[in-house]
C-alpha cells in the first residue's frame, strides 16, 4: 500500500514546550522534527484534544462523541443509547485549583471498579441512567433522554491539569445540573467501602469521575475514511470497527510501518497514533518527555524525513495538540527554509 497521506497524530508534542522553554531554556534537539517545522506549512487548530482530532480524522465534524466508540472499542455494544464517559479519577488539591490524576495512576482492579460502580448505581437508581465499567479505567454512563447537554472537556485535556474551566459549563456555575450531579457522585465515592480500603493501604481514592464525550453511535460512513490506522487505544479501535477501517497495532518504528503497508495493495490515507509523549507532557515530566522524544526522533521522525526526501512519501501531516504541520514532496526542495528549533514559535 502506498499512502497518499500519512497522518501522524502525536499528542503531547507541544503541550508543555512553551512553558518548559521559558523555565529551563530548552527541551533538547530533534533535527528531523525541526526540519519538519522549517520545511512544512504550519497551521493552528482549536481542536487540541487527541480524542477530538481522532473524531475529525474519521469524518465526525462536530463535538467529541467519544463514549459510544470507546464502548465499541472495549467490546461492548453501545446499541441505540446515548453514553457518556465517566472515567474514574483522583482529584488532588493544588495551590489554586484541583489537579486531575487519571485512572492509569490509580491501578484499579476489576473488582474495585465493579464495587464502586455498584455503590453508585445503588445510590442513584435510574436518576442519572445506569453506570457500567467495561474496563477498570473506562467507566460509562447510559444517558436518559432527559439528560442535559454535557460539554466538559475530553479527558486528555484534563489529565495533570487544573480542571475548573474544563468542567461542564466552563465551571462558572455551581448550580449547573451536571456540576450538581458530580458533587453528589463525589459524596458517594467519599463514603464508598472500596475507597476506604484503598486509603487504608496508602492508595489514592477514586474521589471523582470525569464526565465527557457524550453521544450515541451514528450510522457508519458510506466508505472508510482511511485505508488503515495504526495504534491501540479503545477510541481508535472503536472508530475503526464503526467505519470499516483496518486497525493494526503500532509498529516499533517507521521501517516496520512501511513493511506492514507494503504487504497490502491499494492506496489511501493512513493514520499513525504516536502517543508515548502524552502522559509525560500531561504530568509535567520533562525528563521522561525528552527521553521519549529522542526515541521518536530515531524511530519515526528521521526515517519519515528520509522518505520525504526520496519522494517515497507523498505527503505527511503531523497533528499535535494545537499545531499542525503539512509537508508534501516539495518540502525537500525548500532549501531556503531553515530548521526551526523546538523553542521557537510555531508560526511564520
Amino acid at each position: 500500500m502506498t499512502p497518499t497521506v500519512l497522518h501522524l497524530l502525536v499528542p503531547g508534542l507541544w503541550r508543555r514546550v512553551p512553558e518548559w522553554c521559558a523555565s529551563y531554556g530548552g527541551v533538547g534537539r530533534a533535527p528531523a522534527l525541526e526540519w519538519f517545522r522549517g520545511r512544512g506549512e504550519v497551521s493552528s487548530s482549536l481542536e487540541q484534544a487527541v480524542e477530538t482530532r481522532l473524531c475529525r480524522l474519521f469524518g465526525l465534524e462536530t463535538g467529541t462523541p467519544a463514549a459510544p466508540f470507546i464502548r465499541l472499542g472495549l467490546g461492548a455494544d453501545p446499541g441505540a443509547d446515548a453514553w457518556a464517559c465517566a472515567d474514574p479519577v483522583h482529584l488532588q488539591v493544588g495551590t489554586d485549583d484541583l489537579i486531575l490524576n487519571d485512572a492509569a495512576r490509580l491501578e484499579l482492579s476489576p473488582a474495585q471498579a465493579a464495587g464502586l460502580v455498584a455503590e453508585l448505581n445503588a445510590h442513584f437508581g435510574e436518576r442519572i441512567g445506569g453506570m457500567e465499567a467495561p474496563d477498570p479505567a473506562h467507566w460509562q454512563l447510559r444517558l436518559p433522554d432527559t439528560a442535559p447537554p454535557l460539554d466538559s472537556a475530553p479527558l486528555s485535556l484534563a489529565m495533570g491539569g487544573r480542571i475548573q474551566r474544563l468542567l461542564p459549563g466552563g465551571g462558572e456555575r455551581a448550580d449547573h445540573e451536571w456540576v450538581r450531579r458530580l458533587t453528589e457522585i463525589q459524596m458517594v465515592l467519599d463514603a464508598a467501602r472500596v475507597n476506604g480500603e484503598r486509603t487504608a493501604r496508602g492508595l489514592p481514592a477514586v474521589n471523582s469521575l470525569w464526565l465527557w464525550g457524550a453521544g450515541a453511535l451514528p450510522g457508519p460512513p458510506p466508505s472508510p475514511p482511511l485505508a488503515a490506522a495504526f495504534g491501540d487505544i479503545p477510541l481508535l479501535r472503536g472508530l475503526c470497527r464503526w467505519s470499516g477501517v483496518t486497525q493494526q497495532p503500532l509498529p516499533d518504528h517507521a521501517d516496520a510501518l512501511w513493511a506492514a503497508l507494503e504487504a497490502h495493495s491499494g492506496r489511501g490515507a493512513v493514520l499513525v497514533l504516536l502517543d508515548p509523549l502524552q502522559r509525560a507532557a500531561a504530568y509535567d515530566d520533562i525528563e521522561a518527555w525528552m527521553a521519549t522524544l529522542e526515541g521518536l526522533e530515531r524511530a519515526w521522525f528521521a526515517p519519515l524525513r528520509a522518505r520525504l526526501r526520496r519522494g517515497v512519501l507523498q505527503e505527511l501531516q503531523v497533528h499535535a495538540d494545537a499545531q499542525g504541520l503539512r509537508l508534501g514532496r516539495g518540502a525537500a526542495w525548500r532549501l531556503w527554509r531553515r530548521p526551526r528549533p523546538l523553542c521557537t514559535g510555531g508560526g511564520r
